[in-house]
């Protein structure tokens, strides 16, 4: 079978009805043989939607750790793909979003018309004939704040900033080969943009330069400890949670604490499990501006991540 083909039956299977949750596929999941070549694969398991998350490059797994982070996303949908036709919003039929009113999705032929990419499919005892490509996208989140509707938006996810404007940008090539692939990269991103905006959705073009160094090392490290298990008794983890909190505040050192109940009640993996998590979960506000060491003081929370990168998260732009 032709391998174009076979790809796009492949991604119409997993993408052609409605799932979120546990139940979603990602049109192409990061694996060595369906993963692009070359690229940095990686699979990150999230506790609050049920399933892993399949990534194609760093600065995917960067945006998806940002995604992840906020506690008011209840699905996120990864290498989804951009349907050719005309199709329902991507909300249609969740539960959150039953009375709403929700525009359709501009199909990517519709957008491109005879610009469209196509590949030549033929099937048994019938001459060739062209059928549109596939489009996929990075990451669609899907967001609802307290006594607000539910809402989407995407994000469309390059290494580097520069990576919006021309198309394998690094290769050696003509200034011929470089106008086309520009205009290759121009058109790609317009088409994700129009695409989503027909159904009132925001499109924002990402690279990993526009987060701080140290909200995603730390934001990496943090989701690494977010199902860690804890065993001791409740009394006890309200106890430790207190006095970390207090050593936060008090700007101490909160490896002595571990230690200490460590000797006690459990390890130290499990102390610091608890610690980060509390971290992760947003109930230990401290600053991740800042590197998060061990052996030093935790510095308490003076900017937020979330109030920070508001505006990526917002339904329009602030």
């Amino acid at each position: 079978m032709d391998k174009r083909k076979q790809r796009n039956e492949r991604i119409v299977a997993r993408q052609g009805g409605f799932a979120w949750g546990m139940a979603y596929v990602p049109a192409i999941k990061a694996t060595r043989e369906e993963g692009p070549r070359g690229s940095r694969l990686s699979q990150i398991w999230s506790t609050a939607l049920g399933r892993y998350i399949h990534l194609l490059s760093r600065a995917e797994r960067t945006f998806a750790h940002l995604a992840l982070y906020n506690p008011y996303l209840f699905d996120l949908h990864e290498q989804r793909m951009l349907s050719p036709f005309t199709t329902v919003h991507p909300l249609h039929g969740h539960p959150r979003a039953l009375g709403m009113s929700l525009p359709n999705l501009l199909g990517t032929v519709d957008i491109l018309r005879d610009g469209h990419p196509v590949y030549y499919r033929r099937d048994d005892g019938e001459s060739s004939y062209p059928v549109p490509d596939l489009f996929v996208g990075d990451l669609l989140l899907f967001l609802q704040y307290p006594d607000s509707r539910p809402y989407c938006v995407n994000w469309n996810i390059k290494g580097d900033k520069g990576d919006f404007s021309e198309q394998r940008r690094s290769d050696l090539k003509s200034l011929e080969s470089q106008r086309k692939h520009q205009l290759k990269a121009v058109r790609r991103q317009q088409t994700e943009r129009e695409y989503y905006a027909a159904a009132g959705i925001r499109t924002l073009e990402l690279s990993p330069e526009y987060i701080d160094l140290n909200v995603r090392q730390n934001l990496n490290f943090l989701h690494k400890w977010q199902g860690h298990p804890f065993d001791p008794e409740a009394a006890i983890a309200g106890d430790f949670d207190a006095e970390v909190q207090e050593a936060v505040s008090a700007g101490t050192r909160i490896s002595e604490i571990v230690v200490r109940y460590a000797s006690k009640w459990g390890t130290r993996d499990q102390f610091l499990g608890r610690i980060f998590q509390s971290i992760w979960y947003r109930k230990l506000q401290v600053d991740l501006f800042r590197p998060l060491l061990i052996d030093r003081p935790f510095s308490p929370q003076t900017r937020d991540v979330l109030i920070e990168y508001r505006d990526i998260y917002a339904e329009v732009s602030l």
